[in-house]
């Protein structure tokens, strides 16, 4: 028999992963005024309490998030800000203060602290990931795939499938998501991710930002916990 609390717990996962991911692109309007409206914040706190977190810790985290946060601030006013934040978080060679892209983090490309890693070996390695699970990478043109957007769509949809695997009492294929699950964080993602959320939690000039670090870091850290 199908564990439905199990498959649900894997779609709270998959919605985490969209969740966040889309703080790692450039941000959008309709972005903005999901927070604005408060969607994205009731969506959040819906995904917190499928996945356990409590209560009260789930609303420390997503305080941020809440749609009177930005009273009396226009929606327009919030997109500039979080397109701001945006740039100098990712996207800016000249002045943004880290960087999306794993091997870069992992100090490989710019000769930063951290574990040295062979930018080639982790673009391979990670596209294999994605050929194997038959994940491609959208985007005109696609972002590479070592970018934490891209890692954590992967994730989503792997999270998803696992879902959906354990709904149709699949075990077989169930298994074999599983092992691309556990692969993928122990060579890529769960590597680098809580280090990265860490740092926007740190290093962003925003609340909305800082926010998606510190659930970022909490949500991988469980992940972790219970891979």
């Amino acid at each position: 028999m199908a564990d439905s609390h199990e498959a649900y717990r894997q779609y709270a996962a998959s919605d985490m992963y969209q969740a966040l991911s889309h703080f790692m692109f450039r941000t959008s309007p309709e972005l903005a005024q999901a927070l604005h409206r408060g969607d994205y914040h009731r969506d959040m706190c819906d995904i917190m309490a499928e996945l356990g977190f409590g209560a009260d810790e789930a609303g420390e985290l997503t305080r941020s998030l809440a749609a009177d946060a930005f009273s009396p601030t226009s929606a327009d006013d919030l997109f500039h800000a979080l397109r701001k934040d945006y740039t100098h978080l990712f996207s800016n060679p000249k002045i943004s203060v880290m960087t999306p892209y794993e091997s870069r983090f992992l100090g490989h490309e710019e000769g930063k602290s951290g574990q040295e890693v062979p930018l080639g070996t982790v673009v391979v390695e990670v596209a294999r990931a994605y050929e194997e699970a038959g994940f491609t990478v959208e985007g005109t043109p696609p972002e590479r795939g070592d970018h934490m957007g891209v890692e954590l769509s992967f994730m989503q949809v792997l999270r998803k499938n696992l879902g959906c695997m354990i709904d149709e009492g699949d075990d077989e294929r169930g298994r074999e998501v599983e092992g691309a699950i556990q692969g993928f964080l122990d060579r890529h993602l769960g590597v680098w991710g809580v280090a990265f959320f860490n740092a926007i939690a740190e290093k962003a000039e925003g609340d909305v930002y800082r926010a998606i670090g510190a659930i970022g870091v909490a949500f991988l850290e469980r992940e972790l916990r219970q891979a």
